[in-house]
């Protein structure tokens, strides 16, 4: 219909209005959430040695949908998304109700990004930006739950999917969700 169309447009010319939209009819909708994700930057220029590639919103609004479906208390819950990209995973989480964001990524442009999109949809305050190797992080806990689209550690990293899921599970008090390919599974 014409008001939907023209809402989509709107929506993803500001992803702010997505997430006040959410918050204001107090119900969580995954079809606005990808919406919300399909509004977000994305990369420009993919680093294949980081094995970089985006989330794809569909994929971001069923994790965040089932996460939320699983998790009662989920709106008090911190996230950390480690190898957060542009911060699809991530900000789907925080436009989806979840308390606060922290963000790992070790890439200057992704970063950049990254930063642009919190901005973009006004969630300065619910999200910490860390620039770092995962795999150098120190031990502590960063979030109640663990989000992560890793590299999947084909040829080129082989192995490093394992090291981001173990970190993971050393910076996470909660549940560790992982988006993987399967092909590459042989160590899970």
């Amino acid at each position: 219909s014409h008001i939907a169309s023209s809402f989509q447009k709107r929506s993803l010319e500001n992803p702010k209005s997505l997430i006040l939209a959410m918050e204001k009819s107090g119900k969580f909708s995954a079809k606005k959430l990808e919406m919300m994700v399909s509004s977000l930057e994305g990369f420009e220029a993919p680093k294949l040695t980081l094995e970089q590639y985006a989330t794809p919103p569909s994929i971001s609004a069923m994790v965040i949908s089932q996460i939320i479906s699983e998790t009662p208390d989920y709106k008090k819950m911190r996230v950390l998304d480690l190898g957060a990209g542009t911060g699809a995973l991530g900000l789907a989480a925080i436009a989806g109700g979840f308390a606060f964001l922290t963000a790992v990524e070790i890439e200057n442009v992704a970063i950049e990004a990254l930063i642009r999109n919190v901005e973009a949809a006004g969630v300065e305050e619910q999200v910490e930006v860390i620039q770092a190797d995962v795999r150098h992080l120190q031990a502590g806990v960063l979030g109640d739950i663990c989000l992560m689209n890793p590299p999947f550690g084909t040829s080129l990293n082989e192995g490093i999917d394992m090291e981001f899921i173990k970190k993971g599970l050393e910076l996470t008090l909660g549940p560790l969700y992982v988006i993987h390919k399967k092909t590459v599974t042989k160590n899970l």
